[in-house]
């Protein structure tokens, strides 16, 4: 593992040439933090090319994969012989290729963990502004409807993700530059995290504290108006896991997690359609139900390797019931039953492993440094994992690329790493 982004420096050839492509790395870097907040496309773009300027300058010289990364390739692995198999049986190259969003585990673990203090602060605030634009977007598209450009963003303007629920067609809920309501929610609420540890820090200086509580306020309100609940729940849930890591008195962390729910709960449902949305919980939960019997079927007839990578759309065809249609198609709406259905048993001891290593990882780093970032991502990994239960997470190409590189950063900041970066530094003195 590279001590630092500085390694870029004197590996390529000397050391002006090195102190330029550390340059571009970084640049890169913070290009790929606004992007994720922004646009998908470029997203994915800048990853690859994070990924090789990281490699092209030696950061992974030194690195041993960790049972993070292993499960995740065992993941990986398991799903490609169901995706040769229906090789030919018009295959999306959208779905079979989301498990390559996994290398933006490599982009965390070998550029973000170890980044110096000044570059991971950019990058906090080109993702956290990128997202506080993108919802002050989706706040114009709640208020004013339909955009006369609206037509260069969108493929399909009958897009159901850019209306509120119930109300398709009708009233456009805040989607933002991403024109998808739940994939602006669940990036959403992991800038919206980051920006509330920064606010509430007591040790920070007064204006980014003023300016993350600003942030915070609107991209909240942005992510309200997506009319996505589980993406709320999680970040209720993620903000309960930072409490009861930081707080010496836990019982005082789950009182005010407790205060904090049941506000955010009674407002809604003094709202009219906060009172329809709960009315309508149970059909809600009964379409879960037929979905989540789909992907159980899937499994049992295709147990070990499961039925391959984004083959999933295909196959549900041959298990689904009325009333499911439309969305209700695309994928189970459960992170584990989709890994379950796709890559079998193999897949999800694999996928399995890697989520709750890397959780266990980030808790023990939060509680050792009680710092912004590693609080922010453990924030992030426990609210996508709550989203994980009603919605497949990494659904979404670029709510897929933001879960990795937590993943990453988690694995990249483990306390045999630190020390080992540690031992480095000190040798070299």
């Amino acid at each position: 593992m590279p001590q630092n982004i500085g390694i870029l420096r004197g590996r390529m050839g000397g050391p002006d040439t090195g102190g330029r492509l550390a340059a571009l790395h970084a640049g890169a870097l913070v290009a790929l933090a606004a992007f994720l907040g922004l646009f998908e496309g470029p997203a994915q773009i800048l990853t690859v090319a994070c990924l090789l300027l990281a490699l092209g300058a030696g950061a992974a010289r030194g690195w041993r994969p960790d049972v993070i990364t292993l499960g995740v390739l065992l993941w990986g692995l398991a799903g490609i012989p169901g995706l040769i198999i229906m090789r030919g049986h018009g295959l999306s190259s959208g779905e079979t290729t989301k498990p390559l969003m996994a290398l933006a585990l490599l982009v965390g673990a070998w550029s973000v963990a170890p980044a110096p203090a000044r570059l991971q602060h950019r990058l906090a605030w080109a993702f956290g502004g990128a997202l506080v634009l993108n919802g002050i977007y989706g706040l114009v598209q709640w208020k004013v409807g339909a955009l006369p450009w609206d037509h260069l963003f969108l493929k399909n303007p009958e897009n159901a993700q850019l209306y509120i629920p119930g109300r398709v067609f009708h009233e456009r809920a805040a989607s933002g530059l991403f024109y998808n309501r739940l994939r602006l929610a669940h990036v959403g609420v992991v800038a919206l995290g980051l920006l509330g540890l920064v606010a509430f820090r007591g040790d920070a200086p007064r204006r980014p504290r003023v300016f993350a509580a600003v942030g915070a306020a609107l991209l909240t309100a942005a992510v309200v108006l997506t009319y996505a609940r589980t993406a709320m729940l999680g970040l209720v849930v993620g903000v309960a896991a930072v409490l009861l890591v930081r707080a010496g008195r836990r019982s005082r962390a789950l009182v005010w997690v407790a205060l904090t729910g049941a506000l955010a709960g009674g407002t809604f449902l003094l709202t009219e359609y906060g009172r329809r949305r709960f009315a309508d919980l149970l059909p809600d939960l009964e379409l879960r139900r037929a979905m989540f019997e789909c992907a159980v079927g899937m499994f049992e007839d295709h147990p070990v390797l499961g039925v391959g990578h984004g083959v999933y759309r295909l196959a549900v065809d041959a298990y689904a019931r009325p009333p499911l249609a439309g969305v209700h198609l695309t994928s189970p709406h459960n992170q584990w039953l989709q890994v379950l259905a796709e890559t079998g048993l193999v897949g999800a001891l694999g996928f399995t492993v890697a989520w709750g290593a890397a959780l266990v990882a980030a808790v023990r780093a939060a509680r050792r440094t009680r710092a912004v970032r590693e609080e922010a991502v453990l924030l992030g990994l426990v609210a996508l994992s709550v989203v994980g239960l009603f919605h497949t997470t990494l659904h979404h190409a670029g709510v897929a690329l933001v879960y990795w590189t937590l993943v990453g950063v988690a694995s990249g900041a483990t306390p045999r790493r630190e020390i080992g970066r540690w031992r480095s530094e000190n040798q070299a003195r």
